[in-house]
Order: structure tokens, then C-alpha cells, then sequence
């Protein structure tokens, strides 16, 4: 059987699997919130994670794994878990979850090269997890940056215009 059929077939039993697997990665405290998922505004963070796994089996199971809407629910789910602290590796393997249960799954009659490609779309989806990752920490390393500049770029002018610390080039011609 190939991954994509396993998730089609499976797709109601592991939604709720995976949701808990995700949560599984935070501390305990936090788990008990986290896995009241059905509430949008008191529990922004569990709710936004288990639409997206949900979102994600559908994609999944109808092979529209390439649409940008799949590439956004994978950016939302990795989105929350990178400024989370949770170790990189946990934040963007989302589907290592997935990939375990199907490996779990796999019978003596699985051909080898249903095994391969089913290898290599779990390889596509991890390398769309690292290019989002990355795309995400970028972003907050720019945000971060902007906000020290803020912070301290005004002090730094101030101190600048006391003491001259650095000359202006038109002032270095007179």
C-alpha cells in the first residue's frame, strides 16, 4: 500500500492520533489547554493546529499536496511550533507522525516500488516542512532585527547628535 492510500484509508482515526502526537511534544502543563481544540478564541493555538492537520489529511487524501493552500496549513502548524521552543527537528518533521503509522502498516506485500515512491513523497513533504521552517525563522529573525533597531536606534541617535560619535560625510568636505 502506498502512504497516500494509507492516509485516504485512515484519514478519520488519524486526525485525532496526530493532534495528540503534536501536543505530546509540549510541556505537561500546557497539554491539558492545548488539547481543548474546538475553541477558536480561549485556545487559539490547539484549534489553529488540529483545522490544519485536518486540512492536511484532506490534501493528502485527495492529492493536492502541491497547492499553496497545503503549503500554508504547513506553515501555520510550523509557524506556531518554531516560536514555541520546541527543538527544530520537533517543530518542522510535522509528518514524522504520519510516516511511523504507515511504516507500522506496511505488509510482506508492499512492492518495492510502491515503497519508494511512497519514500519519496514523504521526502517531498519533509523538504516543504524545512523551506517553511526556515521561511518562518527568517521572518522572525527580520522582525526581531527591525524591533533592536527600533529600541536602540534612537538612543543611538541621541547619542550621536550629543557627541558627534559619527561624522556625517558632508561635514568630513568642510
Amino acid at each position: 500500500m502506498e502512504f497516500v492510500e494509507f492516509i485516504r484509508k485512515n484519514r478519520s482515526r488519524l486526525v485525532d492520533e496526530w493532534f495528540e502526537w503534536m501536543i505530546q511534544h509540549y510541556p505537561e502543563p500546557s497539554r491539558k489547554y492545548l488539547l481543548k481544540r474546538e475553541e477558536a478564541f480561549t485556545n487559539p493555538v490547539g484549534y489553529n493546529i488540529f483545522k490544519n492537520i485536518e486540512k492536511l489529511l484532506q490534501f493528502i487524501g485527495n492529492g493536492e499536496h502541491l497547492s499553496s493552500d497545503f503549503e500554508n496549513s504547513i506553515g501555520e502548524i510550523i509557524k506556531i511550533r518554531s516560536i514555541q521552543g520546541l527543538e527544530s527537528w520537533f517543530a518542522l518533521n510535522i509528518f514524522d507522525f504520519l510516516w511511523q503509522r504507515y511504516a507500522e502498516n506496511l505488509d510482506g506485500k508492499t512492492e518495492a516500488r510502491d515503497l519508494l515512491e511512497s519514500i519519496g513523497y514523504y521526502h517531498r513533504l519533509v523538504s516543504i516542512c524545512v523551506r517553511k521552517y526556515v521561511e518562518i525563522k527568517e521572518m522572525i529573525a527580520e522582525i526581531q532585527k527591525n524591533e533592536m533597531k527600533n529600541r536602540y536606534g534612537k538612543i543611538l541617535d541621541r547619542l550621536n547628535e550629543k557627541y558627534l560619535l559619527i561624522k556625517d560625510r558632508n561635514d568630513d568636505e568642510l
